[in-house]
């Protein structure tokens, strides 16, 4: 049997703890976020809110599944992938979800927003498949596994959750910043920043990520794995703001509730001026309004 070099365990006991210092730090972040989601699911009806402790809790399962995969002595690379890939992709599509109900209530192109999701979800269905079918792995001398996926497929995976995400959020921000032309509430306004923040560091955040995929700088799994923390983590963050200023944040102006405009009724902004072109937008349904009693 030969003995492995110094570099070679150098480079495993580096692998290693690379992958421990990203697991043992998504942890408590996970639960944080696990923690939040269920409280605000528990006192909340809004369907964004469930959607959201869904995508929490797989992230946390996968978190906690990660530490005793990681510690096992006889790691089963191949596991360790499904389960990743498997929970990352529903924990996604609950966030994908969540965007595509905001936008679909600020929106008149529902069924072009819908298809546009729909094929850009059966992209990613694809990526899956052919990752899988091209799976390699390699254990190191200290018994890590370095997994390894076609560059070209795990790119576009990343580019069509990118292109879902930003895709939506700039139709909810886009019909949000109309209709504020026509209901001047500092709320709308708030809304729509919130909105293009989670876009923008989505779109940071992938860029760095496609880049650093395409130089090969490190393993694409450490990549994937910090993509969907991020993403889980600024959603977890949208709803729990939305939350707290549903539940008194909002100032009495600027408050959903507020109908001294005419735009609210009840929580349907379904009363506009005569010949307005302002959308119509169920403020329950997102979360935002109180819900009817």
């Amino acid at each position: 049997m030969d003995i492995p070099s110094t570099e070679t365990i150098e480079n495993a006991i580096l692998h290693d703890s690379v992958t421990m210092v990203i697991i043992g730090l998504s942890l408590p972040l996970a639960l944080e976020g696990a923690y939040h989601a269920t409280r605000i699911a528990l006192k909340e009806t809004a369907l964004v809110y469930k959607l959201n402790f869904i995508q929490a809790l797989v992230r946390c399962i996968n978190s906690v599944l990660e530490v005793i995969l990681e510690m096992r002595t006889d790691k089963d690379c191949f596991a360790i992938a499904v389960q990743y890939h498997t929970t990352s992709f529903i924990s996604l599509s609950c966030i994908h979800l969540i965007l595509y109900l905001k936008a679909y209530h600020t929106s008149f192109s529902t069924k072009l927003v819908a298809f546009v999701c729909i094929s850009l979800q059966a992209v990613e269905v694809f990526c899956l498949i052919q990752m899988f079918s091209h799976f390699r792995h390699t254990k190191g001398v200290l018994g890590g596994c370095t997994i390894h996926f076609p560059i070209a497929y795990t790119l576009t995976l990343v580019s069509g959750t990118t292109t879902i995400m930003i895709f939506l959020s700039a139709i909810f921000v886009y019909n949000i910043i109309r209709l504020s032309r026509f209901n001047n509430k500092g709320f709308y306004r708030i809304l729509a920043r919130d909105g293009a923040i989670f876009g923008l560091v989505i779109i940071f955040c992938d860029i760095a990520l496609a880049i650093t995929i395409t130089l090969n700088v490190t393993n694409s799994w450490y990549l994937l794995y910090v993509g969907w923390a991020v993403k889980s983590k600024m959603m977890s963050e949208m709803m729990q703001t939305t939350h707290s200023r549903r539940k008194g944040g909002w100032s009495s102006e600027n408050s959903p509730d507020n109908n001294t405009t005419g735009y609210f009724q009840g929580t349907l902004l379904n009363e506009q001026p005569e010949g307005s072109n302002a959308p119509n937008i169920e403020l329950t349904a997102l979360g935002v309004a109180k819900d009817s009693q």
